[in-house]
């Protein structure tokens, strides 16, 4: 009886003393996998240095000024180097490190397909080199990309990718959730090929993304950033009047829902972005892309106070509305505050990249624009900005000569991974530190392997929100 009892509490103590290693394993795994070293790469669209050194200087984007204190700063010329100021085509050539005319996505395709939008909604398939992603997979590293352009149908990657295509489901989803209707009988995800890498993560994403009683943290940052901006994404009313332009007839309404659009796909990205960093299985690679500041510049950049107050007298302008005059700033702060967020699922061993594809201008024929009834006053200008921190990164450096090009080598460099000889771009030595690059020489390989998916596909023929899409082009101004 005695020997029974005593053999009883020996086996409940090797249980609990294998339980409690068992959970010491858990969290020893996941302090390795939180020191593993990553590269994170965020696109902001559209951001401009002139914006952004502003900015700075008013002590307004606290995290974008820790990276040019504590990395390297450059301003590429993305019109000299790849000969275009297109989204697609720009942010195609971050992810491969090639020109138009080597990787695909360029104004040929549009001819070929006899579509002159077809651009932007151009499929993975039409895609000619590897991108970073497929060469981390290629070499056994793990990759998370999401929103970039030009990733619809998902590649098959080691890790996982949500491409841009997956968000126009979420905001089904989210009409769904407001119906408060259950979502497995209004959508078949298993019939939703192509959206994410595997394919039931967006499954396992929609509740991350649309909960009607879940309250981001962000909208109420972005109250206490400006109650006017504010005003304009989450207002109750149905539209709003942003421009008053004379006479009456020539009034200009945009729809709340359709700015707010933005707006929301920038929530979500940042929500799944931070999802993916929580794991415990880490990431080598994180690709991150953010939408709105281009969106914004369009729309709000005449308003911008500083902007050509000198040159013209605003508040007699028949369009001016100095309501709006600090949308655009705003914006900023609110990506740079995104930023933040993502930057807190860093540490010392990681490396931070932060690009954008061009700046922006004021459009010549701005007055004409919105006489007519547009709304896009701001245009692309041949200007951007690439920040790069983290380890082996040296501080406060300016790069006077860079390029999005650049990227794509250095990125491979720095995680010892081999350089294709075709490529085009160059390593950035002048901001890696000495000691790192004196010992890790360059490894290259003649060509990579790339296979492209079929187009015998049928399941890929077109892109499957084309309309939805088209929407948001007239909403900027791209088409008529």
């Amino acid at each position: 009886m005695h020997i029974s009892s005593y053999s009883k509490k020996c086996k409940s103590r090797i249980l609990i003393i294998s339980l409690l290693i068992f959970i010491l394993l858990i969290i020893i795994i996941s302090k390795i996998a939180s020191l593993k070293e990553k590269i994170i790469i965020i696109g902001i669209d559209g951001a401009d240095p002139d914006v952004i050194r502003e900015l700075i200087a008013n002590r307004d984007i606290p995290n974008l000024e820790f990276l040019i204190k504590n990395g390297c700063f450059g301003i590429h010329n993305p019109k000299e180097d790849l000969h275009s100021l297109w989204s697609p085509v720009i942010w195609t050539s971050v992810a491969t490190g090639r020109s138009p005319e080597y990787h695909g996505i360029n104004s040929e395709l549009c001819e070929d397909l006899y579509d002159n939008s077809a651009i932007f909604f151009a499929l993975s398939k039409y895609r000619k080199v590897p991108a970073l992603w497929d060469i981390f997979s290629q070499y056994g590293k793990q990759v998370a990309i999401i929103n970039w352009w030009v990733t619809f149908p998902a590649s098959k990657v080691k890790g996982c990718m949500v491409t841009s295509f997956a968000f126009n489901i979420f905001k089904d989803i989210a009409e769904i959730f407001l119906k408060k209707n259950n979502v497995t009988t209004k959508l078949n995800f298993k019939n939703l090929k192509g959206f994410t890498y595997p394919q039931n993560l967006l499954y396992d994403l929609k509740e991350i993304i649309h909960n009607p009683h879940y309250e981001n943290e962000m909208d109420i940052k972005l109250k206490q950033i400006s109650k006017k901006l504010s005003d304009v994404l989450i207002s109750d009313k149905t539209e709003v009047e942003v421009f008053d332009p004379q006479p009456k007839s020539a009034k200009v309404f945009y729809k709340l829902k359709d700015l707010a659009a933005f707006y929301e796909l920038d929530k979500e990205v940042l929500a799944i972005t931070e999802h993916l960093l929580n794991r415990t299985t880490s990431p080598d690679l994180v690709m991150t892309y953010f939408l709105g500041v281009d969106t914004f510049s369009h729309i709000f950049w005449y308003y911008r106070c500083k902007d050509f107050l000198d040159c013209y007298q605003k508040e007699k302008q028949p369009f001016y509305n100095k309501n709006y005059c600090h949308l655009v700033n705003n914006y900023y702060k609110i990506i740079d505050a995104y930023i933040g967020k993502i930057l807190k699922f860093s540490n010392k061993n990681d490396i931070i990249i932060v690009c954008s594809d061009h700046g922006f201008e004021l459009r010549n024929d701005f007055a004409h624009q919105l006489m007519q009834g547009r709304i896009r006053t701001g245009e692309h200008r041949s200007k951007g900005v690439i920040f790069i921190y983290g380890n082996h990164i040296k501080k406060n450096i300016f790069l006077p000569q860079v390029s999005l090009l650049d990227i794509f080598p250095t990125v491979l460099y720095l995680k010892g991974l081999p350089l294709s000889k075709d490529l085009e771009g160059r390593i950035l030595f002048e901001c890696i530190d000495d000691k790192f690059s004196g010992q890790r020489k360059p490894v290259f390989v003649q060509k990579y392997r790339f296979t492209t998916i079929k187009s015998s596909d049928k399941d890929f023929e077109t892109c499957p929100f084309r309309e939805d899409m088209l929407k948001r082009l007239r909403t900027l101004g791209y088409l008529n």
